[in-house]
């Protein structure tokens, strides 16, 4: 997660990222229940917004949201351009009544990274049908989050992704 300040605005947080990335796979903005005050039994939500840059702070459009019950809240951009991101997480509602403390994760999937690899992989595949395949990766920090991805391809270019969470807690 890039290191950037939170700005307080009521009861809620933003984070604004110049995001100088081109070609990103999947960008992810999320929460998770295990990661606030009282797991399962806060409840936040996460908005994300496309704006000019993070100095004016001007609103280019909505790009998501995630309202649950709990603060188990992901936005997921695909293909995700360069820009400013406005990510704006809302308190609604603590177990305690007060406050929440939790942890937001970004991330960023740029491309093949070389650390992990495929297991049982068939041949083919047909459509509607599924298959189990195994992931093996490497060189991930314990006590962290990542996201992968596998890009399903045939002999004309990508024609689906699998969006992989990899927790090492």
């Amino acid at each position: 997660m890039p290191e950037e300040p939170f700005d307080a605005i009521g009861n809620q947080r933003v984070i604004c990222l110049n995001a100088g990335v081109s070609d990103c796979n999947v960008c992810r903005f999320a929460t998770f229940d295990e990661d606030t005050t009282t797991l399962g039994a806060d409840d936040i939500d996460l908005r994300l917004f496309a704006v000019d840059n993070c100095t004016d702070f001007n609103v280019l459009g909505q790009i998501g949201g995630s309202g649950g019950a709990t603060s188990a809240e992901v936005i997921d951009v695909a293909n995700a351009a360069a820009g400013g991101y406005a990510f704006i997480i809302d308190y609604y509602a603590a177990a305690s009544g007060t406050d929440i403390d939790y942890l937001a994760f970004i991330y960023f999937v740029l491309g093949d990274e070389g650390n992990a690899s495929l297991m049982n992989v068939p041949a083919s595949a047909t459509a509607g049908s599924a298959v189990t395949e195994t992931v093996n990766y490497s060189g991930l920090n314990s006590d962290s989050r990542y996201l992968g991805v596998v890009s399903h391809q045939d002999g004309g270019g990508e024609i689906a992704r699998t969006v992989i969470d990899i927790d090492t807690q």
